[in-house]
Formats: structure tokens, C-alpha cells, sequence
């Protein structure tokens, strides 16, 4: 009765099919290895590597790649193979090349040849590599009598040279292999320049629109730091609008790139107005000749949204109506705070209701205040004079404030006057033959743009 019980209970009946099932997929996928590996095996056509098998063990610690060969005395190899491999973060030379597959003995040889040199090899660098390339096969001893003879594979780099090159300093590190030692050289980096023009539609963002045409960061940073003047990239950029833009690369002899040039031409369509400025001894002008640089930013704070205009409003933290003579730009709290133009510190310390309050005087006619900061700029005090877009200070929300931002005021002849509408003069004007080389270059870069057309 017991064994009959036990015959018919459920779960013993749940637990035999499930172990019956397992026994039958494991013979098939190990009949089946067997199977595949004997055919590889025997295959006469095959005379280097025929397959590599995936297989673990219980006799071995961990999972192992397995190459089936023909003949233990066959390898192969590859010369002078090309590659590049870049530097990770917290990454040297040596723990690069280490990852890469070079063995530890090349490695000190490649070390004690830079010397000095070993330290301006920093994380994100490429560094180009050639090598030849030879695989051998080590015989594995098995006690398994399934299994065919089996053989790791064991692979070499062997380095001929390798080229490093430092972009900032404009120099490039050779090291030549000559026996089992090598040879430094360090030379200046030979580049040649070529201008490119790129022209879109945004239809995401104009950083994110440009990176995708193939426009590099240290230009788009540059266009968006001289167009602040005139545009407010977080309010006036729809989609739709469009951009064109004229810059400078320098590329090797072969054809890889060294380093970014000069952004010559910008242009901006902001729905239907072009924006358009021009490079011209290192400044930049729009196509009357007047410098896009103005005295003042509108702007003195990177990423920020106006949370307040200019104008009549009901105070946030008081309750009543009044004028808000300034505007507000919302940011995280600690994000940098610029000084909107050159000047003088004339007030940096509390000032009631305003918080950390900064006031600077730019001329006679102008000053701005910059309230509610969490903190003040190291080595900037009362007395101290400013550049503009130096950092002077953090966004916070100290004195009468309901949360992290930047209360901006602009001040002209004693009044308080909207900053994001006044006018502000350019620093510079061309006149004179100046005026006849700018407009010859303003033609050149039309030519260029209506010759390109993507």
C-alpha cells in the first residue's frame, strides 16, 4: 500500500518527469556536442582553426573557450596589423595596452623607452598601434574519453611601432621596435587644414542637431557664447529654425584628425531673422561690421529659465503686488554666476531682502546686481575688478526667496531698466580699409556656403 501510494502521489509523479526531462535534454545537447565536435574533428578540408566549442565542466573552475584543431603543429598569423586603442578613464599606457592583450614583458620595454614621455599619455589619448600578430596551439591533457584532443589557443602581439599624439602641445611620441627594445622620437605634429561647412534644421536642439552633422563641441560652445548677446537658446530656438556654419580642422597625412581649428562663420535663423556673424581678427562681427560682443550679457547664467519677468507681480514670499525690477533665472542650487560685463565690485557681502548680494559698476551709465546667491567667489571681494563671464559668484536662495535662483538687475543712470529689452551697444565697429578686407571675407564665406549643398 505504501508503494502504491507513493507511486500514485502527484508530486513524486511531478519530480520523476521533470528528472526524466532533464536526463533526456542533457544526453541530446551532450550527443549532440560530441556529434558536432568529431565532425569538425574529422573534417579534411579544415587546416587552421575549424570551430571553437563553449563547454563547462564540473572538473573545471570556470567556463573556457575551446579551439578543435587538426594538427597541434599549425598556427597562424597576421603582419603589420593597424589599430587604434583608447585610453579609459583612469587608464595609463601600460594598463591600456595590458587590456589590449600585450604581454607584460613589452610592456616594460614600451615604458622604459618613453621614459618622461610616459607621463603626457593621458586617459582619453589614442594611441596607434602596429603589431604582427602569431597564434600557437597549447595541447590540454583530459581524462574525458568523449571529448576528442583538445588545445588552448595561445595568442601573441608582437609591436613594430607605436605613435601617440599630444594635441595640445602639438607633438607626436614614436616608438620604433629594434630587437626586443625600442626607440622614442619626439617630434612636432605635421597637420593640414581643411575648412568645413556644415548647414541643418533644428529639429531637437542646436547642440543636438549640430553633433549630429558632425559639428564638434569646442565650436558649438563658441557659437552659443558669442550669439548669448543677441539669443536666449533656452526661449528663442523652435524647431524648425536652421543653422549654417563655416570652421577649421586639421587633419595628418593619414587623413586622421589632430585637432579643431577656428570657427570662421555662424549663422542662426530664428524664426525668419538670421543672426549671422563673422570671424575677423579673432572677433567676431556681424555683416555690418559691428562686434557681436556687447558690453553686457543678457544672460549671466548658463542653462537657466526665467521663473520671473521684468514688470507688476504679486511677491512670492510678501503676498502683495509690486514691481519686479529685475528677472529672475532659475537654476540648481551652486550653479556659477557670471559677471554680465568688465567692472568693479562695489558691494559683495548681505543686503537684506536681496540675500548674498553682489553689485558691480561697468561704466558711468551702467551696474548690475546679482541677488540671492548661496555664496560668494574665492579671491573676489569689495574693490575687485572683473571680466565678463568671470565667475562671481553661486545660485542659491538666501534673503526673501522661495527657492534656488538668481534675481538679475540692470541698472542704468540710477534706474532699473529690463535687461532681457535694452539695447546694448557693441564694444567694436570696423571702419576704414578694414571695412573693404572684412567684406571681401564676408564674400569668400558666401561663396563657400552656397558651393556646399547639404
Amino acid at each position: 500500500m505504501q508503494v502504491k501510494s507513493l507511486f500514485f502521489n502527484k508530486n513524486f509523479i511531478t519530480t520523476l518527469t521533470r528528472l526524466v526531462a532533464v536526463i533526456c535534454i542533457w544526453n541530446f545537447f551532450d550527443s549532440n556536442l560530441y556529434n558536432r565536435i568529431n565532425k569538425i574533428y574529422l573534417a579534411s578540408d579544415l587546416d587552421l582553426i575549424v570551430d571553437k566549442i563553449d563547454y563547462q565542466h564540473d572538473y573545471y573552475k570556470e567556463y573556457e573557450k575551446i579551439y578543435v584543431v587538426l594538427d597541434e603543429n599549425l598556427g597562424m598569423h597576421e603582419n603589420n596589423v593597424d589599430d587604434v586603442i583608447k585610453l579609459k578613464n583612469g587608464q595609463n599606457l601600460s594598463s591600456g595596452l595590458h587590456n589590449y592583450g600585450i604581454d607584460s614583458q613589452e610592456i616594460s620595454a614600451i615604458s622604459k623607452a618613453l621614459g618622461s614621455n610616459f607621463n603626457l599619455i593621458n586617459p582619453g589619448q589614442d594611441i596607434f598601434i602596429n603589431y604582427d600578430y602569431k597564434a600557437r596551439y597549447v595541447p590540454h591533457s583530459t581524462n574525458n574519453d568523449i571529448y576528442p584532443k583538445r588545445h588552448y589557443f595561445k595568442e601573441d602581439y608582437i609591436v613594430n611601432h607605436i605613435e601617440v599624439r599630444l594635441n595640445k602641445i602639438e607633438k607626436k611620441i614614436y616608438l620604433q621596435r629594434q630587437n626586443n627594445a625600442f626607440t622614442t622620437t619626439v617630434a612636432p605634429l605635421q597637420s593640414q587644414k581643411q575648412t568645413r561647412v556644415i548647414k541643418s534644421k533644428i529639429n531637437n536642439s542646436l547642440y543636438y542637431d549640430a553633433i549630429q552633422k558632425g559639428v564638434t563641441p569646442i565650436v558649438i560652445n563658441k557659437m552659443i557664447e558669442q550669439y548669448s548677446y543677441d539669443i536666449d537658446f533656452q526661449r528663442d530656438i523652435h524647431k524648425g529654425d536652421s543653422f549654417e556654419v563655416v570652421f577649421e580642422e586639421y587633419y595628418d597625412d593619414k587623413s586622421r584628425k589632430v585637432k579643431d581649428g577656428k570657427l570662421l562663420y555662424a549663422g542662426i535663423n530664428v524664426q525668419g531673422k538670421w543672426y549671422r556673424m563673422y570671424r575677423f581678427n579673432d572677433e567676431f562681427y556681424n555683416e555690418k561690421g559691428l562686434e557681436i560682443k556687447k558690453t553686457l550679457l543678457k544672460t549671466p547664467v548658463d542653462g537657466a529659465r526665467i521663473s520671473s519677468g521684468f514688470g507688476v507681480r504679486r511677491h512670492p514670499v510678501l503676498g502683495f503686488t509690486r514691481a519686479h525690477k529685475g528677472v529672475d533665472f532659475a537654476a540648481p542650487t551652486g550653479t556659477p554666476i557670471y559677471a554680465a560685463g568688465d567692472g568693479t565690485i562695489t558691494h559683495y557681502s548681505w543686503g537684506g531682502g536681496y540675500g548674498n548680494l553682489c553689485t558691480i559698476k561697468h561704466t558711468k551709465e551702467y551696474s548690475t546686481n546679482y541677488a540671492h546667491m548661496s555664496r560668494f567667489a574665492k579671491g573676489v571681494k569689495i574693490g575687485s575688478y572683473v571680466k565678463q563671464r568671470q565667475v562671481i559668484g553661486y545660485i542659491g536662495t538666501t534673503g526673501l526667496s522661495t527657492g534656488p535662483h538668481l534675481h538679475f538687475e540692470l541698472v542704468k543712470n540710477g534706474e532699473k531698466i529690463n535687461p532681457t529689452k535694452h539695447h546694448i551697444q557693441s564694444i567694436r565697429t570696423i571702419t576704414g580699409k578694414s571695412m573693404t578686407e572684412f567684406k571681401n571675407f564676408v564674400d569668400q564665406i558666401t561663396k563657400k556656403i552656397a558651393q556646399n549643398g547639404n
